[in-house]
Parts: structure tokens; sequence; C-alpha cells
């Protein structure tokens, strides 16, 4: 039969030829090149089109595969814990652009948050951002068909400082969804 892996995103290389299974098999493995880079991004998908069986007969004429992101995620001050120094809005920043790119690979729209744009240096980490961040992550979740994570920081309350444990546990959050 015919393969073809259509429509180059540049995260993979296009290809076409032909894929034998022998008889009696059901299933063949085939590999697909894939571009290497150093940007973080979530999993990525490509569709295979089989065509033009001989003696056989197709009973998914398109499989999917999955392109693994293994790229680390950059955080700054990457290592935050208990006595971490005071979280700064570029932490915020970093989890909402990345909570957003999850929202968009599972069919969600940029959450709209309270204060959308921090100044480093000027707007103060406030808690209501810490559950934005959560409230946001957790649709994704679901909308990937997961049970939102759940938090050991306490929630944070109005007028509370907000915790490294906060931000490191929604950093592990957003990097453990698929």
């Amino acid at each position: 039969m015919t393969l073809t892996t259509p429509g180059q995103t540049g995260d993979y290389q296009a290809a076409s030829g032909t894929l034998t299974i022998a008889a009696g098999q059901t299933s063949q493995t085939l590999a697909v090149a894939v571009n290497g880079d150093t940007t973080v991004e979530t999993n990525e998908t490509f569709a295979v089109n089989l065509s033009g069986a001989s003696s056989a007969t197709i009973g998914d004429t398109q499989g999917i595969g999955t392109i693994v992101d293994d790229d680390s995620v950059l955080f700054t001050d990457p290592t935050l814990v208990a006595g971490s120094p005071a979280i700064k809005a570029i932490h915020i920043t970093e989890l909402r652009t990345r909570v957003n790119a999850i929202r968009a690979t599972k069919g969600l729209t940029a959450y709209a948050w309270t204060d959308p744009s921090l100044t480093v240096g000027v707007t103060f980490v406030k808690a209501v951002h810490i559950l934005e961040l959560r409230t946001a992550l957790a649709a994704a979740y679901v909308a990937a068909g997961l049970t939102p994570p759940s938090y050991t920081a306490p929630v944070p309350v109005i007028g509370t400082v907000v915790t490294a444990a906060a931000v490191a546990e929604l950093r592990a959050a957003v990097i453990a969804i698929p």
C-alpha cells in the first residue's frame, strides 16, 4: 500500500512510499523523520494516510502519529522552593504563556486574565494570578479528558503572599499535561 505524511509543518519531513504488511499481520511500524528544535512546545500530531492496498483491505485509511516534545521547559529561576526569592511577574507571565499554548492545543481559547499584562518590577503578583492559572489549566486538563491536578500549596487568598510552592506546583502541572 502507499503511505503519505501530508502537510509538512516544519516539525517533521513529509514522506511517501510503500508500506508492506505481511500476511497475517494487522499493523506495521514506520518511521517519520522529525526536525529537531529547541523550542518548548506541546506535543504535536500528524496524519499518515494509507491508500492503494494490494490483496488486502485497509480498515482505517488514516493513522495519527505524535511528536513528543523533548525540549526542557525553560523557566526563570527554575528551582523555586520554599525560601526562594519572591515570586516575580516573569514567573506568572511564563506560566500564562505556556498555559495558553496548552489550551490552544486542546481547542480552548486563550484565558482572559484579570491583569492581562504584568510589568516586571511594577506589578505585584497576586492571589488572583495563581487562582486564574489553576482554573485555566484545569480546563485544559478536562478538555484533554484528564483529571485536573490537585495542589498541596494552599489556595492563596487575597492579601496573602504567593508562595514558591504554588508556582512550582503549577509548573509541574504544565510540564505533566500531554
